[in-house]
Formats: C-alpha cells, sequence, structure tokens
C-alpha cells in the first residue's frame, strides 16, 4: 500500500517519523471510467460440414462480441495517509509520555518498597520461627 502525505506526495519509509505523524486510511481516485454503450455484436454462421444430399452443419461466430452498456464509474486506490501532528498535539503528546514515564516510575518505587516489605518481613518469620526451636 502506497504512502501519501497531506499533499499527495509519495513517501518512502525513510522518510516517516511516527513520533511527528501518524497514519490514516484513505482512497484517491485512481482512474475516472467513461459510460459505454451497448454494443449489439454481429456475426455470421460459418460452414462446419456438408453433406452429399446438400445439408450443412452450421456454427454462428461473432465477429463483434455484444457487450451490455457500462455506466461511468471512478476507481479508487487504498493508502495511508501520513499526517503529521500540529504544534499543540506535540505538546499534548510529549506531556503524556512524561506522565506515563512517571506513572511507571512511581509503581517501579512501589513495587520495589513492597519487596522490601516481604522481605523484611520474611527475615522477621525467620528470627521468630529460629526463637521457637531454642
Amino acid at each position: 500500500m502506497r504512502i501519501l502525505d497531506e499533499h499527495n506526495n509519495e513517501l518512502s519509509e525513510n522518510e516517516l517519523d511516527l513520533e511527528k505523524g501518524y497514519f490514516k486510511r484513505d482512497k484517491i481516485v485512481k482512474a475516472e471510467h467513461e459510460a459505454k454503450p451497448a454494443v449489439e455484436g454481429s456475426g455470421h454462421y460459418i460452414t462446419v460440414k456438408e453433406y452429399e444430399n446438400g445439408g450443412k452443419d452450421v456454427q454462428w461466430v461473432w465477429d463483434v462480441e455484444p457487450q451490455p452498456a457500462q455506466e461511468a464509474w471512478t476507481e479508487y486506490e487504498d493508502i495511508q495517509r501520513y499526517i503529521l501532528y500540529t504544534e499543540e498535539e506535540l505538546k499534548q503528546r510529549e506531556e503524556e509520555k512524561k506522565r506515563n514515564e512517571q506513572k511507571e516510575a512511581n509503581k517501579q518505587k512501589e513495587m520495589e518498597q513492597q519487596i522490601n516489605d516481604l522481605q523484611k518481613q520474611l527475615n522477621d518469620l525467620m528470627a521468630l520461627i529460629a526463637q521457637m526451636q531454642k
């Protein structure tokens, strides 16, 4: 599938930066096809076999095949449209990224604290068991 920018310029993969823009499915006009009138068709008979009594086997052969009428139609091509983020969208994305990084750092600290607390509880239990065995 081709990738086009907002001005219908085709882009290659090395020209794309998903930090600065995004993809959107789109369609472009590939060709406009004109209406075609119906064609009746014409042909003739050919002799396939002749008999002694003057009889013949014949077959109809089309010189011009009949064609039904066809309405005008537009042919489309599916594409990916590369759209650059606005300055405001870039700022929002950066703020969201910072918030997510902060949330992740907080979760990491919280998990480390829980591990430390569990380790302390385990050590306390082991010390209690050791005292009970004396």
